[in-house]
């Protein structure tokens, strides 16, 4: 299934209002292949799960802890695993590598991705991709929240 340009937002925009995504008179059809539980204080919308519907929700799940780097699984699914990670100033994730490719989104503050020695900055918005088993590390400049996005192998 290919959710067309717009169809994205639109749903988004209704779950931001309150409403499902079949409070609308054309229905938008997101099809999962499998759907899981969402985090506790998420909902599932039909076959869409929505883990938080603000990054203030997110804020309430995941606090930022003193000194700390705190991660926490929103969902995982066949597909991809969503981790959400509260970095506290002058934390960081040691350099370290993945088994799958990931997508990293910082939605608050701004980090240092550094890939092979060099460093990238990054702030709110910013986003990065890396292949599987590349050395790796973050570096928080400021309290930052970044989400990370493990691309599962697809099944099939």
């Amino acid at each position: 299934m290919v959710v067309r340009q717009g169809q994205y937002n639109d749903v988004q925009q209704r779950l931001q209002r309150g409403k499902t995504v079949s409070d609308s008179s054309t229905p938008i059809p997101l099809p999962l292949e499998h759907t899981r539980e969402p985090h506790p204080g998420g909902k599932t919308v039909g076959e869409v799960i929505v883990p938080a519907n603000s990054l203030g929700q997110i804020a309430e799940i995941v606090p930022f802890q003193e000194g700390r780097v705190v991660p926490h699984t929103l969902f995982d699914a066949p597909g991809v695993r969503l981790i959400h990670i509260a970095l506290d100033r002058g934390t960081a994730l040691k350099e370290h590598m993945t088994q799958f490719p990931i997508v990293v989104e910082v939605v608050e503050g701004e980090i240092e991705f550094e890939v092979n020695g060099n460093r990238t900055q990054l702030g709110t918005g910013g986003l990065i991709h890396l292949e599987a088993s590349l050395l790796h590390a973050v570096h928080a400049t400021t309290r930052a929240r970044i989400n990370i996005y493990l691309v599962k192998a697809a099944k099939g």
